[in-house]
């Protein structure tokens, strides 16, 4: 059964995010959304933050038109998943506390970003 409470929409896009160690150490990250939903995401990727760690990411969408939606985001790590279930599947899901959108055209001529 289900207990999700948000539709997940399944998109595939570039991901890049950071967190902070310990230690006050950044640490940055690469990889690819599974599916993404109003509130969170699941980030195809080898390398994980731990689970709790707070991060920033943005996420690049690229249409047939070439326009491209940037999607940054700060979020709380809330599961980490390293092949445990025999899928083969690395990466982490993130609940999202702030989002901002934009497209490059705003952006570049300085238009606000909407927080949601």
């Amino acid at each position: 059964m289900d207990r999700r409470l948000r539709t997940r929409f399944d998109l595939t896009a570039p991901v890049t995010y950071s967190w902070k160690e310990r230690r006050g150490v950044r640490r940055t990250g690469r990889g690819a959304t599974r599916d993404v939903s109003e509130r969170g995401l699941f980030v195809l990727s080898d390398s994980c933050p731990p689970v709790g760690s707070v991060i920033q990411f943005e996420v690049s969408f690229s249409f047939r038109d070439n326009s491209e939606i940037r999607m940054k985001a700060k979020g709380k790590v809330v599961r980490v998943q390293a092949d445990g279930n025999g899928d083969g599947v690395r990466g982490f899901a993130a609940d999202t506390q702030v989002l901002w959108l934009s497209t490059e055209a705003v952006g570049a001529a300085g238009g606000t970003n909407a927080e949601l």
